[in-house]
């Protein structure tokens, strides 16, 4: 064997040896070697397209959550709700709600609950008697069962909608549209004020029978109608008149005042009669 190819051969051997120990021994890191084993793992995994991600609103809620989600953008939100306030205006809190929502609450449904959650915000600039609370049921949108979706309309109304009407031989107390949350009005809180005073001095009693518009099934009118009444015994039952001497009554639609075709007319229907025996 000539010098030369003794040369190539240990020149080769060489060269396999310190690949063997390169690898297998001192490991450097694989992206910085040619060479290196095809069963290292790449220091940078390949870029991942990103998902379109809609933006949220300043104001959210989630399917079959009550909540209200306060997001980017909520104060400049709210101050614009808040510039419509005047002297003797009232917000009006809409809640949004779909039909197929699970509600665990104690509200009628979750859209109610949401109003009342979403009040909390504006509670410091407005207070209580300032905000009356409403529902609104829309139509079904699988779309809103995942992430977030809009769950609140904001309204201002003057602040005379909805008096209590004193009759001579009895009293009419109005209520917003599939709520059963009294219209707000001083005049009504007065008057019942003074209802209970004169229920507890003369021991007597007084009939309570709730009223709804048209809209919505009968069965559920007549159970608002009957919620609707029910929440003016309870207020009575606060100011200190005994539950014997409060009896509560339901028409559900049956017995309109005026007509269903127009919304003044429904407000009119939407009621609470308050009848002294």
């Amino acid at each position: 064997m000539s010098d030369l190819l003794k040369v190539m051969i240990g020149l080769v051997l060489w060269f396999l040896s310190f690949l063997i120990m390169y690898n297998f021994v001192w490991r450097p890191e694989c992206s910085r070697m040619p060479f290196c084993g095809s069963s290292q793992v790449a220091a940078v995994a390949p870029p991942v397209a990103e998902d379109k991600v809609a933006e949220r609103a300043p104001l959210d809620c989630q399917w079959s959550d009550a909540s209200g989600y306060t997001n980017n953008g909520f104060d400049d939100f709210k101050m614009d709700i808040l510039s419509g306030a005047g002297d003797n205006n009232i917000l009006e809190i809409v809640g949004l709600y779909y039909g197929e929502e699970e509600n665990s609450t104690d509200f009628e449904d979750m859209g109610l609950a949401r109003a009342n959650q979403i009040k909390e915000l504006f509670l410091d600039d407005l207070g209580e008697d300032r905000i009356q609370l409403k529902s609104l049921l829309l139509d079904a949108d699988d779309t809103a069962k995942e992430g977030y979706h809009s769950c609140a309309e904001f309204n201002w109304i003057e602040g005379e909608a909805g008096p209590v009407e004193i009759l001579e031989d009895r009293a009419i107390i109005r209520f917003p549209y599939n709520s059963v949350q009294k219209d707000f009005d001083p005049k009504i809180d007065a008057y019942l004020e003074g209802l209970a005073q004169t229920l507890k001095d003369s021991g007597g009693t007084v009939r309570l029978t709730g009223h709804t518009d048209d809209r919505g099934g009968a069965d559920r009118n007549e159970t608002l109608a009957h919620r609707r009444a029910k929440m003016i015994r309870d207020i009575l039952r606060d100011k200190g008149v005994r539950r014997s001497q409060i009896l509560t009554f339901t028409k559900g639609e049956t017995d309109p005042i005026a007509s269903n075709d127009t919304e003044e007319g429904r407000h009119q229907n939407r009621r609470v009669v308050v009848q002294l025996d």
